[in-house]
């Protein structure tokens, strides 16, 4: 059995949790559910707006998203908390659709020296903007003596299914923080992921049209962004030089067009999705 834990409070509960963890042979995932996936790490869709088309799809490749050989052998996997929260590991947990647990279910496997049905410890996913209320989980109940990690992980639901996303990440010390919700897209099986360093790089992608994209992925203001990848200058359509040709041409219809197709999503949309058991409607 593998365990993620994280706690809001109750510091003291915390570590006799992670202490019974360890002493009756449990894992604990220190850094998160990351731990037992490769993945693939994204390139840099572009460095330069003016890069070829062709060098700008060939770097935005199909999700890869497996177990370790190792962690193909896990049984029973979950988090551990006190609450509900919108921290990392409680975001992995409910992106991967592992149940988060009560740290009361530890402490009375425990004291009943026996692997208790964790249906009754289950915690909500967490506060609802859709629902404007906390949202109940739903998950189908498994022995957890029985479980197996890889049936967990193959059965989970994929909110992004079948959908291609454009990551903006930034650089340095802000795509460093970015690496969490770049596991979440792949963990919501995104068939296609990329990345670009800022707006006006992903904006050139969208303006190749190599590649078809259902989300950009942005890091920071959703309203802005879209400025910046569907904008005007001064209320008028403004025009881009066609790639190698040196001609102008009028971008507006074939902006409005990409706008219709790609919506511009930011990290509450994630979230609010993962607790929402959907995609919320924006």
């Amino acid at each position: 059995m593998a365990f993620a834990v994280t706690y809001t409070s109750k510091e003291s509960e915390k570590d006799h949790v992670l202490r019974l963890i360890v002493s009756h042979g449990g894992r604990l995932l220190n850094e998160g559910f990351d731990e037992l996936f490769i993945a693939e790490s994204l390139q840099d869709s572009t460095t330069s707006p003016k890069r070829s088309p062709s060098k700008l799809a060939g770097n935005a490749s199909s999700t890869s998203f497996r177990l370790t050989r190792e962690a193909q052998n896990l049984g029973f996997t979950a988090l551990i908390s006190d609450r509900h929260s919108r921290r990392a590991k409680y975001m992995q947990a409910l992106a991967l659709g592992l149940p988060c647990l009560a740290g009361r279910w530890v402490l009375d496997c425990i004291k009943q020296n026996i692997i208790l049905t964790w249906e009754r410890y289950l915690l909500p996913a967490g506060e609802s903007s859709f629902l404007g209320a906390v949202r109940s989980r739903v998950l189908l109940p498994s022995p957890a003596a029985e479980a197996r990690l890889s049936m967990m992980i193959d059965t989970r639901p994929k909110l992004l299914n079948g959908r291609s996303v454009l990551l903006v990440t930034g650089k340095g010390k802000v795509e460093e923080k970015r690496k969490a919700y770049v596991f979440l897209t792949r963990a919501l099986g995104a068939k296609r992921v990329a990345k670009a360093a800022n707006v006006e790089l992903a904006k050139n992608m969208l303006e190749q049209g190599q590649q078809d994209w259902d989300l950009v992925y942005v890091d920071g203001p959703e309203k802005q962004a879209e400025k910046v990848l569907f904008g005007t200058i001064n209320g008028e359509v403004d025009s881009i030089v066609t790639a190698g040709a040196g001609k102008k041409r009028k971008r507006g219809n074939e902006d409005e067009q990409v706008r219709r197709k790609v919506k511009i999503v930011g990290d509450e949309f994630i979230i609010q999705s993962l607790i929402l058991g959907a995609l919320v409607e924006q």
